[in-house]
C-alpha cells in the first residue's frame, strides 16, 4: 500500500478533490494554523464528512498562486 503523501498532486493542476488537514499542510506547505486563518478569512473553503474537516484542493491550489513571487537576492535599499 502507498503512503498517503506519495499520492498527493504535485503541482496545482493536478490538485483535485480534497485533503485531510494534515495532507493540506504536507502539501502545500502551509501550518495547521495557518490553514484556519485562511479560511476564517474566506480565501479557502473547508467541508466537513462526518466529524472529519476536509480542504478544497481547487481553492488550496488557488490560494496559492494568488500569493506574490518571492523576490530573492534584492537588497533593502
Amino acid at each position: 500500500m502507498h503512503s498517503a503523501k506519495s499520492r498527493l498532486p504535485n503541482t496545482p493542476a493536478q490538485a483535485c478533490g480534497s485533503f485531510t488537514i494534515k495532507g493540506a499542510c504536507s502539501w502545500s506547505g502551509m501550518s495547521r494554523s495557518a490553514i484556519y486563518r485562511e479560511a476564517a478569512a474566506g480565501r479557502l473553503i473547508l467541508r466537513k464528512l462526518g466529524r472529519s474537516t476536509l480542504v478544497d484542493a481547487a481553492s488550496l491550489a488557488e490560494l496559492l498562486n494568488s500569493l506574490p513571487r518571492a523576490e530573492l537576492g534584492r537588497k533593502a535599499g
